[in-house]
């Protein structure tokens, strides 16, 4: 076992529904350097293009002098059928480990989004210190990013 599975820093599910079809809301979230437009304080870069599973990006976010590198690897690449959609994206580290995705499902004329984030810090002793503190932070944060991906949905063309 290694020093960062044993007590999960943040462990997220926020649901939301989009007036948007499926298929555009699978396109800008799988659009992983575009994520950069809607996630605070936060760069994408694709590291490894493979247009599914084993593509591999790195998100940099800065916020003052703090500097966080979150190194992604896609583990799961479900593309829209029948209504349904989903990817996950395995943390790499150096600092954060766990998994992240969502799950889609055709909702009527639009889409429910379901958003999920289970990550743990590399220091064990740092995790459990602060999970009460970071975890209603990380919720906030996420809830934000969510709501301007929202945003980013209604500026483009419906299709």
């Amino acid at each position: 076992m290694s020093d960062y599975d044993e007590i999960e820093m943040v462990r997220i599910r926020i649901k939301l529904h989009l007036p948007h079809r499926i298929d555009s809301v699978w396109a800008e979230l799988t659009d992983w350097e575009a994520n950069s437009n809607w996630i605070p304080q936060t760069r994408v870069t694709v590291t490894n293009q493979t247009l599914g599973a084993g593509t591999e990006f790195v998100g940099v976010s800065k916020v003052g002098p703090i500097v966080l590198e979150d190194r992604m690897r896609v583990s799961n690449w479900s593309p829209p059928v029948e209504g349904k959609a989903a990817a996950r994206v395995s943390k790499l580290g150096p600092v954060l480990f766990g998994d992240a995705g969502f799950e889609l499902t055709a909702d009527g004329e639009g889409t429910s989004l379901v958003w999920f984030e289970n990550v743990n810090l590399k220091w064990q002793l740092i995790t459990a210190v602060m999970k009460p503190v970071l975890t209603p932070i990380a919720w906030l944060l996420f809830r934000t990013a969510l709501a301007r991906f929202a945003k980013t949905l209604e500026v483009k063309p419906a299709g």
